[in-house]
């Protein structure tokens, strides 16, 4: 039987989850899901998306054997069906989704860039004007920032 399943603002994780999924597995994800879930369980899937706000999605139907509906209905009831089938969907993301860690620079690796920055703008400040100091100054600020990009895009990997 076919069920159509409105996916609204609120629904980001789901269609993040249906979005990395090759293409014609959603289906077959979800029923997975519901015969887990009707036997008490949380299925195990690996999953490892980003959830992101969309503006709008169109639906999607999901079609599920008679006997796996018949099944949910005598377990969560025929009263909100699709709002079952959704928090069904979103308690499997949450246990499976991995968390991609976030790398953080620690205090000691900035504040070593900045000495150097710092050290640079002081030797900078002890050239005579019209020596280019200025030019050299900008020109170190500019390698200084880049040079912490860098750094943090080398931690991030």
């Amino acid at each position: 039987m076919q069920r159509h399943m409105k996916l609204t603002k609120k629904d980001a994780d789901i269609v993040a989850l249906k979005n990395f999924l090759p293409e014609r597995k959603f289906n077959e994800t979800v029923i997975k899901i519901l015969r887990a879930a009707v036997k008490g369980k949380v299925a195990v899937i690996p999953m490892e998306f980003e959830i992101v706000p969309f503006e709008k999605h169109p639906g999607t139907k999901i079609e599920m054997p008679e006997d796996l509906e018949q099944q949910l209905i005598e377990k969560f009831g025929e009263r909100k069906f699709t709002t079952t089938v959704k928090s069904l969907i979103r308690q499997c993301i949450r246990q499976n989704l991995k968390e991609v860690p976030t790398k953080r620079l620690s205090a000691a690796d900035i504040y070593t860039l900045f000495e150097q920055v710092l050290e640079k703008a002081n030797k900078n400040m002890e050239l005579p004007d019209g020596s280019g100091k200025y030019r050299r100054m900008h020109k170190d600020s500019l390698w200084a920032l880049r040079s912490l990009i860098e750094h943090l895009d080398k931690e991030r990997g």
